[in-house]
């Protein structure tokens, strides 16, 4: 584990060294669902209702389905995200280690 987990309901999510966001089951440990991003996960993920955006080494936001893992758009940084999105009612906001600051429509 790299960055901090969240936990949303019965579900932790963890990114990892290998580029996966796991959903692990608390009561359990068990792996719900694992979808694979990047070469390094590197920002703990944040949820807010249904969503979950996380970002990577390869500078990708992605934005998730907590449920299944699939993902629902992808977003381009100019460097890796290695800090914790912020999100807001509209937009979700990062910085990557290109020097920029972001600020994504959710609807992306």
């Amino acid at each position: 584990m790299i960055a901090s987990p969240v936990v949303v309901d019965q579900s932790a999510y963890v990114g990892s060294a290998h580029g996966a966001l796991d959903a692990l089951d608390v009561a359990s440990g068990a792996i719900n669902c694992r979808t694979t991003l990047c070469c390094l996960t590197t920002s703990s993920a944040v949820a807010d209702g249904e969503p979950l955006y996380v970002g990577g080494t390869d500078g990708i936001l992605s934005c998730l389905n907590q449920a299944d893992g699939t993902v629902h758009w992808r977003f381009g940084a100019a460097g890796p995200i290695v800090v914790k999105p912020l999100v807001t009612a509209d937009h979700v906001v990062f910085g990557s280690s290109g020097g920029k600051n972001y600020a994504v429509h959710r609807g992306t």
